[in-house]
């Protein structure tokens, strides 16, 4: 399987694209609740953040967090799995960065056909 490495504020993330049904899924998930999340995100020189924040409030807080941490779930830093209670504290730009490269990763091509151009971002 093809993997992928980004750098996010000086740590490098290994990220490795979803199997077919865990994909499927969680695209469902995500074209639910974090696509106007990620049009906020998708210019990383710019991130919207109070874009971000107000999708947050509107779509509800628990499923969208359940989706960001299903989406790094299997994300490595240094070979390993991360523990997200520790990489992430006071840390969740990172967070929200780290869950936009996997979507570039697994569903580009589909934010693509929405005119979300992750080549850009």
């Amino acid at each position: 399987m093809e993997q992928t490495i980004v750098n996010i504020n000086g740590n490098a993330y290994i990220l490795h694209p979803f199997k077919g049904r865990k994909g499927f899924q969680l695209m469902g998930k995500l074209t639910k609740y974090a696509t106007p999340i990620i049009v906020g995100m998708s210019d990383q020189d710019n991130v919207d953040v109070s874009s971000i924040m107000q999708n947050l409030f509107l779509e509800g807080t628990d499923e969208f967090v359940n989706l960001i941490f299903e989406l790094v779930a299997d994300v490595q830093k240094d070979g390993m799995g991360i523990n997200p209670d520790i990489e992430f504290k006071q840390n969740y730009m990172t967070l929200l960065k780290l869950a936009l490269e996997v979507i570039k990763l697994n569903y580009a091509d589909v934010f693509q056909q929405l005119g979300i151009d992750f080549e850009k971002a």
